[in-house]
């Protein structure tokens, strides 16, 4: 997606995040209001919670230290996400509040999907626990993008900003975030 693909979300969290772009770009045009409208992809790391991400890195270790049984549940594993470090997206809106351009929409992404079967694959690779996967049907949504990717070029272009952390530190770091008992 680039910043100029139809806004079009399926689900109310989406929705509110649309809104909240389309009154930044009101406000300045309307009233010259600075303001830069950041796109944020998937965004997850240590100390993070209720994501798919962090789902995955407390269950594991939750698993290790004998809180849970060895079941990982799941939902759908087949939609492909672009996910990015929390620590990458810091940096990007302290480019975007100095190097951006006003009223300008910019995505935010680390511009690789990755899907969530490969999450939990690289998630449960960082882990001696002998793990059975079995899909939970609470988790499952009635509906699901299959891929969401963000081009970051426009923003990367004007900032010079890239990400930096590669999905496996942020695992990684996630685990080690879990497994220190937060």
């Amino acid at each position: 997606m680039k910043e100029t693909h139809e806004l079009l979300p399926l689900h109310p969290y989406g929705a509110s995040k649309v809104a909240c772009d389309l009154l930044a770009y009101q406000y300045y045009k309307n009233f010259g209001i600075k303001v830069v409208r950041p796109r944020l992809f998937n965004i997850t790391g240590p100390g993070r919670t209720n994501d798919v991400c962090s789902d995955f890195a407390r269950q594991v270790a939750d698993m290790e230290e004998g809180r849970q049984k060895n079941v990982m549940l799941v939902g759908n594993l087949e939609p492909r996400r672009d996910i990015t470090d929390v620590r990458d997206v810091v940096c990007a809106l302290w480019a975007a509040a100095n190097k951006a351009e006003m009223g300008e929409a910019y995505n935010i992404c680390s511009g690789k999907a990755y899907s969530i079967r490969e999450v939990l694959d690289k998630t449960i690779a960082q882990s001696k626990a002998n793990i059975q996967v079995t899909v939970d049907k609470a988790k499952l949504r009635p509906s699901d993008e299959p891929i969401v990717i963000g081009d970051n070029t426009k923003f990367s272009k004007k900032t010079g900003w890239k990400p930096k952390i590669p999905l496996e530190q942020t695992l990684s770091d996630m685990l080690t975030y879990f497994r220190s008992g937060n």
